[in-house]
């Protein structure tokens, strides 16, 4: 497992074998700004253009900031076009344990209206890494 980029807020990895990148949100997201926040997925959205991976494992687990709606308009219009121009068409999602930040997370992802990336909730990671080789 390649260590990308190990910030405050998330951990970057990406697996060569599977070729499946992976981000890991930090407790510390509860402390981050809504630009920090988006710096960060664009800081991932970046390592996912160059690896072009088959698949992403975003884990939300410790994820503690709250997706605005205004948050989620820009996830959708600008990572997720990111992600389908590399042909990445999995994205598996370990939803978190925190309701209003798991409700966030969920609704950025049904926000997701390209038929081109699939995107799936899991609680367990072998589970999700399994249904993105499929």
């Amino acid at each position: 497992m390649e260590i990308l980029s190990d910030s405050k807020y998330q951990l970057i990895q990406y697996d060569t074998e599977t070729r499946i990148i992976g981000n890991v949100w930090k407790l510390e997201t509860e402390k981050s700004t809504a630009d920090e926040f988006k710096a960060e997925i664009a800081k991932f959205g970046e390592f996912i253009a160059k690896k072009k991976p088959v698949g992403i494992l975003g884990n939300t687990l410790n994820l503690r900031f709250p997706i605005t709606p205004d948050v989620q308009n820009w996830i959708v219009s600008d990572f997720y076009s990111v992600i389908i121009k590399t042909g990445t068409r999995k994205f598996a999602v370990l939803v978190s344990t925190d309701l209003l930040t798991g409700l966030s997370v969920e609704q950025t992802v049904e926000e997701n209206k390209e038929e081109e990336l699939m995107m799936k909730y899991f609680d367990d990671s072998e589970k999700a890494k399994l249904w993105i080789k499929q």
